[in-house]
């Protein structure tokens, strides 16, 4: 069988040692890596990490690339690739290592909780507008943690990184089995590495992510890959995964539970496999036991059930959020909108070669079906996947704070990645996308850090404080809504208000209050039409200890907009 390198004529190395290349190749890109981690800064500007990287940090992405393309050779340089993605893996995380400190206030609000727990030894879901408190999961685990390596809040800073050490072999391993492909599940790693931004800071939402994607594996794993597994033993695993998601992250919860109903409808009327669906209804009774005892066990939980179910907004409430949103996105007035445009065409790019390659999959998959009247067990649970996570989970939460549409992509992601690996048997797209990793690399980094200095936190102490939140008088106030519900008001409001409570009409002097939803930071501008002013304010909340520490300082400030 042709190797992916010998189709490509532009790395057809003939007269040339292709091990003596790679080797070189692989020193270099190793001396310029030292060299930027040894003499790179947290230096952010309008497009962020770029200025952490600098020159060698670009240039050593570029070199562990082709140390990838080339290690695709054969079997004898398959290490190389490996050690290549080792290496990119680090690469995409220099700036997180220089920053030390999370950008993201909801960290704080999480470390705040960790060490509550530390000292008190229980939960305090009583504190007002602490969502995440409902779902303490996370946090337990970051105590014990922090007991365990007596390193402090600081071990959980190493989340994103060893996040990635787990889901990136989980991915390869699964695709791997499913193709019997060792190159093409190499290239389709490559792409689940580039195809998402974001830091994913120990918060209940990426460690939820990080266990559903294990409990998902193992489906895989117990339905494709190995089927004489013991079911015992991944039965008595999963069961403890689905007690720990939902004790973590609702919306997470919600996933996995539409991951084991697939998985159900698979082992009922397609594989037809009676332990499976033994495990499945198990797994379906246990979920439902816990998500009632957790929703309905504490008023905290009571109330934001009660908010979703109000909130019911499907799947077009979510569409027309992005539409507005992506309006926004290209005025291009500042640079942070300029960075939201940017995130905006990265991540339609991500969609939009993922869906060649499953069209290319589909289309192949119907010719056999014609020829041989057998359905193809794996597009058809990939495609109901993608259906049901699409349709069922934007039904159940709503809009999710305007979250949805970007959830929804970040969960689907190991199925688009599935596709684009099964479709790489085309030699054309195969040639595709090995051009198209090269442009997402360098996309995925301007995605993930282009937007730091408008998201900045004030680096105040961390360390030994519980967070809570309070009101601050102010003459601009943020809208708690999502980023579509940017209005014109027509006055200084003494409150915070919801968007459709606020009379627009005969407006005079018009004030934008631009919310991306804290993810972004919070903007605020000031102006007529789309003639914006840049100005800083304070946020309309801040932060603050709770005085539990006498030798803390009793309140500080975030601040947005850097």
């Amino acid at each position: 069988m042709k190797t992916i390198i010998k189709n490509i004529s532009l790395f057809n190395m003939s007269g040339w040692d292709i091990n003596v290349v790679i080797k070189v190749l692989l020193i270099t890109g190793i001396i310029l890596i030292n060299f930027t981690l040894l003499v790179g800064d947290l230096k952010i500007g309008e497009y962020g990490g770029i200025d952490s990287y600098g020159i060698s940090g670009l240039l050593s992405i570029f070199i562990f690339l082709i140390v990838i393309i080339f290690g695709l050779q054969n079997r004898k340089t398959y290490k190389y690739a490996y050690i290549g993605i080792c290496y990119l893996v680090l690469i995409f995380f220099i700036p997180q290592i220089f920053a030390k400190l999370p950008i993201f206030p909801y960290v704080y609000r999480v470390y705040g909780h960790i060490d509550y727990i530390i000292h008190t030894g229980h939960i305090n879901p009583e504190n007002p507008g602490l969502c995440y408190q409902t779902w303490p999961g996370a946090m337990f685990l970051g105590a014990v943690l922090e007991i365990v390596t007596k390193l402090g809040v600081y071990i959980l800073l190493t989340l994103p990184v060893l996040r990635y050490l787990i889901i990136v072999p989980l991915i390869y391993l699964l695709i791997r089995g499913l193709t019997n492909n060792t190159s093409h599940a190499i290239l389709g790693t490559m792409f689940f590495i580039i195809s998402f931004y974001g830091f994913n800071w120990f918060v209940p939402g990426g460690l939820a992510f990080l266990i559903e994607m294990i409990g998902i594996y193992i489906l895989f794993r117990i339905c494709y890959l190995k089927k004489n597994e013991n079911f015992l033993k991944f039965g008595v695993i999963l069961m403890l995964l689905t007690g720990i998601l939902v004790f973590t992250h609702f919306l997470t919860s919600i996933f996995w539970m539409v991951t084991i109903i697939d998985f159900l409808i698979l082992s009922m009327f397609i594989i037809k496999n009676k332990r499976f669906q033994e495990i499945s209804v198990l797994l379906l009774l246990l979920f439902v036991i816990f998500q009632f005892y957790w929703l309905f066990g504490h008023m905290c939980s009571i109330n934001l059930f009660k908010q979703r179910l109000n909130d019911l907004i499907c799947l077009p409430k979510a569409t027309e959020s992005v539409e507005k949103w992506t309006a926004v996105a290209q005025s291009g007035v500042t640079p942070h909108a300029k960075v939201l445009g940017l995130k905006m065409y990265f991540v339609y790019s991500v969609i939009g070669i993922s869906l060649i390659g499953m069209l290319i999959v589909l289309a192949e998959s119907l010719k056999r079906f014609f020829k041989t009247r057998k359905v193809d067990r794996l597009v058809l649970l990939l495609l109901l996947l993608l259906v049901s996570y699409s349709l069922a989970v934007p039904a159940i939460v709503g809009a999710y704070s305007g979250e949805i549409a970007a959830r929804l992509f970040g969960v689907i992601r190991y199925i688009l990645v599935i596709f684009v690996t099964l479709a790489l048997k085309n030699a054309k797209f195969r040639r595709a996308l090995i051009v198209t990793l090269f442009v997402f690399s360098y996309l995925s980094i301007l995605c993930t850090y282009g937007n730091m200095t408008y998201d900045y936190v004030e680096p105040n102490e961390v360390t030994g404080i519980f967070y809570t939140s309070a009101n601050i008088q102010s003459k601009f106030y943020t809208i708690p809504d999502a980023l579509w519900d940017i209005k014109y008001l027509t006055k200084k409001w003494q409150y915070i208000l919801p968007i459709g409570s606020l009379n627009l009409e005969n407006a005079e002097d018009n004030i934008i209050i631009l919310s991306s939803r804290r993810i972004e930071g919070y903007k605020f501008f000031t102006g007529k039409d789309l003639n914006i002013i840049d100005i800083k304010i304070k946020s309309s909340k801040i932060y603050c200890s709770d005085n539990y520490y006498m030798n803390v300082p009793s309140k500080f400030e975030i601040y947005y907009g850097g």
